[in-house]
């Protein structure tokens, strides 16, 4: 026995820090989603929101997993090193029993909402294809393609993808009202089922109603269990039609090259998240649900932290980068780092016109009333014997006059 209890201790304590090890950069990419994947009004980035609910949500997770693994290493301390009354055990135990089931209700709620997020920013990309296509892109960059303006003529409509669209979030939603009354249903049982045991274990001497409470806990543990799988089942059944939705995606944007990294992002994600369902599926299939099973092996405290809490990880990161991503980002109004910088004029032009309020210069006014130019139009012959006037030097009639009525000043228009 001491020796299972000190392999167990080993096993947790491996969990523990695989788990706990994920809080800081959870709680960090949070606070960079708050700062950078805003949704700024545009009506197709709803997941954005729902990705920030998912983020704190795990990270609440994980700090409750981590909690629960330190209350059973005290549970294991004491039955190794130091052996208080039953009473302070069986607190330490039911204590570590509440921790675990409200870290798995709020690792389901953060499921919903990390699902509800993969379905908007799938339906967020076909949308700003869509939107491409027949508007341009919101910076301009894009313009609208000719194959729309012709759909968009007298007798060539087509249905309009948001109807599908309306159709993908009915069904999400629905799937998440069953998904959400799983999820509070198992915490509302598990929690009257531990607190009705230790109730009697801890109130009662009597051995009979020790054993009848131990029975009626063992029946409502596999109760528990089912309630789980079923959960775990639907969101594996929900995992391929997410994968499905990610192909959809990567073949509506084959032929935006602005999206397409993104897209690809946006598959990987699908194909993470069916992976970790798929371990939840072996691991309800081959050790919860069989009724002669011989329990979880120990090893599966090392495995667990990767399957489900790593590549829940991953799933949330590569969400983040598509939703935190401008150029190449899922837009569809205008934003103002979208503007277009100001033209600098071109090198060797320059503009003589003063202009106070720094915006483009006015143009020229009018010629004045009188105007000299040093290089007349025309040559006129001198005759011999007279003083040579060289074509750049005014007459000396022309300057006197000039320098008796002083010159007039010219209005700036």
């Amino acid at each position: 026995m001491s020796d299972y209890l000190s392999d167990y201790r080993t096993y947790a304590i491996v969990n523990a820090v695989l788990t706990g090890i994920l809080i800081k950069p959870l709680v960090i990419l949070w606070v960079f989603a708050l700062c950078l994947a805003r949704r700024r009004k545009d009506p197709v980035r709803c997941g954005v929101s729902w990705l920030k609910a998912a983020l704190p949500l795990e990270a609440l997770n994980l700090i409750l997993s981590v909690a629960t693994d330190a209350t059973s290493l005290v549970e294991v301390d004491f039955e190794l090193n130091y052996t208080p009354s039953d009473n302070i055990v069986n607190a330490v135990s039911q204590a570590s029993d509440h921790l675990s089931v409200a870290a798995g209700y709020v690792e389901q709620i953060a499921t919903i909402a990390t699902i509800i997020a993969i379905v908007e920013l799938g339906l967020a990309f076909l949308d700003v294809v869509d939107h491409t296509r027949k508007h341009g892109s919101p910076d301009g960059l894009v313009p609208a393609s000719a194959s729309a303006a012709s759909a968009s003529a007298p007798g060539s409509e087509k249905p309009s993808p948001a109807r599908h669209h309306t159709l993908v979030r009915y069904a999400t939603y629905g799937a998440v009202v069953v998904l959400f009354a799983l999820a509070v249903g198992l915490f509302s049982l598990a929690n009257s089922v531990y607190a009705k045991y230790f109730r009697v274990i801890n109130h009662t001497d009597n051995y009979a109603e020790t054993e009848a409470a131990y029975e009626k806990y063992n029946h409502d543990v596999l109760t528990l269990r089912d309630l789980g799988a079923t959960f775990d089942i639907l969101c594996f059944v929900i995992s391929l039609a997410l994968v499905g939705l990610g192909g959809v995606v990567m073949h509506t944007c084959r032929n935006a090259p602005q999206l397409h990294n993104s897209a690809v992002l946006f598959l990987v994600s699908t194909l993470v998240w069916f992976i970790r369902y798929l371990w939840h599926l072996i691991y309800n299939a081959t050790w919860l649900l069989p009724k002669n099973s011989l329990g979880v092996p120990l090893a599966f405290n090392v495995v667990d932290p990767i399957f489900n809490v790593w590549t829940f990880f991953v799933v949330l990161v590569l969400l983040y980068v598509v939703s935190a991503r401008k150029q190449q980002g899922l837009w569809t109004t205008s934003q103002p780092w979208m503007a277009p910088p100001p033209l600098q004029p071109a090198p060797g032009v320059y503009n003589y016109y003063y202009n106070p309020a720094g915006g483009p210069a006015a143009p020229p006014g009018p010629a004045p009333a009188y105007s000299y130019s040093p290089h007349p139009a025309q040559a006129y012959a001198q005759p011999q014997g007279t003083q040579v006037s060289y074509a750049n030097q005014p007459p000396q009639e022309l300057m006197q006059q000039h320098a008796e009525y002083p010159a007039r000043p010219v209005e700036l228009k």
